[in-house]
């Protein structure tokens, strides 16, 4: 993930906030349906989807965000960080 964050300090989007920035990835209460995806749960986001009357949209990705996801996976597996 620190790769990751240093990949995105790089963008001009990331550049435009200023200051300084921080990321964690925890479990928490103030985003379950994020929590649930970024960690595979799709039965539980699918159930929380129902509960709140929402139906999740299928968004596309950009070709930035697909690079970022493509250097962060090389970098990875360069440092054999994926089992």
């Amino acid at each position: 993930m620190a790769h990751v964050h240093l990949l995105i300090l790089q963008l001009p989007q990331a550049k435009s906030l200023g200051g300084a920035t921080a990321a964690v990835h925890c479990f928490g209460s103030a985003n379950p349906a994020a929590d649930a995806v970024s960690r595979g749960n799709m039965d539980y986001f699918n159930a929380l989807c129902s509960q709140l009357g929402v139906v999740p949209v299928l968004q596309e990705v950009t070709s930035e965000a697909r690079s970022l996801l493509d250097n962060a996976v090389s970098n990875a597996r360069s440092n054999s960080l994926l089992a």
